[in-house]
């Protein structure tokens, strides 16, 4: 479908809508149920012409009054990093980098090997099985930093990570996003149930769809933009009437050839923190080649798989998930199993599980199982 069909598709489809949801002769209820069918196929059809895409972005972390305050860019304590984001549908590769000088300021030492840190640095690579993660945080001193690495069962740990627009790259199944809570409530499943629908509403001066959906504790509202792909431009949860976590879709453009995608987003959350990601170059022509879904280390390493639970003592610098190494020959040897515990964080709407806390060296993926398989060393960064 080109552009011109594409919109006139979509001012169709919004008469259609907003003129059957305020039809006398329907119902409410039903009126509410054909409203919500129609926001949530609309976004999942928009959403679904972004199947794979390579991104690059700016991931910014500070602190805002609210989410209109950060949208306008008023955020103190700000610091940014450069992302990269490759996505095909199965694999993905994703950086996201601060500084050092960055991360060494946002971070408190307590031991020489044992910090919390504000900032998150790393490179995520997943083939859909399996993910690779390597971690970074700087050092004391300002003067380096250290890596650790180790591959992890799943995609839960990529994921995580990959916040952008739409769940770009998600698997249907990870996404929690409007489209799945609208759907929730419609089959009154996961303790989600309709509260309200307001096909007037209005939000910075734009005619919308405000969904509000109860929630186990709680409940949620969607602001959702029907001439833009049913994009929500704003989403609210709240804890009784406290809004607890803010979310803005901004720059909305229409991509040639795809949909509707916003460029930036911002969120506040936990009172006054901030995440904005800003889209400067996208790419969703064609999908990446498999060829640049593997990571390269500094300097040649060791792994931990908790996945089969092995260890891949013989070092290397590229890694592939793909093709690892599998018999005693080539250094694969048994790790010992150790009890971890955790503490459950609630995912908010929009994602399935939560984000990994602060990387910190006491606790960074059970290091303390692979020993020399999962290698925590000095990188040195002059005039990093």
């Amino acid at each position: 479908m080109n552009y011109a069909v594409s919109t006139v598709t979509s001012f169709l489809f919004v008469a259609i809508l907003w003129g059957g949801a305020a039809t006398a002769s329907q119902g409410r209820a039903t009126s509410d149920v054909d409203v919500l069918r129609a926001v949530a196929d609309a976004h999942d059809e928009n959403r679904a012409k972004f199947p794979f895409g390579s991104i690059e972005s700016r991931f910014l972390d500070g602190y805002a009054a609210n989410v209109d305050e950060a949208a306008s860019g008023k955020i103190t304590d700000l610091h940014e990093a450069q992302c990269s984001y490759l996505f095909d549908g199965v694999y993905g590769l994703h950086v996201q980098k601060f500084s050092t000088a960055s991360m060494t300021a946002t971070t408190t030492w307590s031991s020489p090997g044992s910090s919390a840190g504000r900032l998150n640095s790393f490179r995520h690579l997943t083939n859909g099985k399996l993910t690779l993660v390597e971690s970074i945080t700087s050092m004391p001193d300002g003067e380096g930093e250290y890596t650790g690495s180790v591959i992890n069962p799943g995609t839960a740990s990529f994921y995580r990570g990959a916040v952008f627009p739409l769940s770009l790259g998600h698997p249907d199944a990870n996404r929690m996003d409007m489209s799945y809570w609208i759907r929730a409530a419609l089959a009154h499943s996961n303790g989600a149930s309709l509260d309200s629908v307001d096909s007037e509403a209005v939000s910075d001066g734009k005619k919308v769809v405000r969904i509000t959906i109860k929630l186990e504790k709680g409940k949620v509202s969607y602001w959702a933009d029907l001439e833009r792909g049913a994009i929500p431009i704003r989403t609210h949860v709240y804890d009784d009437d406290k809004v607890i976590y803010g979310e803005i879709n901004g720059a909305i453009k229409h991509v040639a050839g795809h949909g509707w995608l916003p460029f930036e987003q911002t969120a506040v959350f936990a009172g006054t923190r901030v995440r904005r990601i800003i889209i400067d170059r996208a790419s969703f022509d064609k999908p990446p080649s498999r060829s640049v879904f593997k990571l390269e280390l500094a300097y040649p390493r060791s792994m931990g798989n908790l996945g089969a639970n092995v260890a891949y003592i013989n070092p290397q610098k590229i890694w592939d998930l793909d093709h690892l190494p599998s018999s005693p020959s080539e250094g694969v040897t048994p790790l010992v199993k150790r009890t971890t515990s955790s503490q459950h964080i609630a995912a908010l709407p929009g994602e399935r599980e939560p984000r990994p806390r602060y990387f910190t060296i006491g606790s960074i993926a059970l290091a303390v199982l692979v020993g020399a398989f999962f290698a925590i060393r000095r990188v040195w960064r002059r005039g990093g």
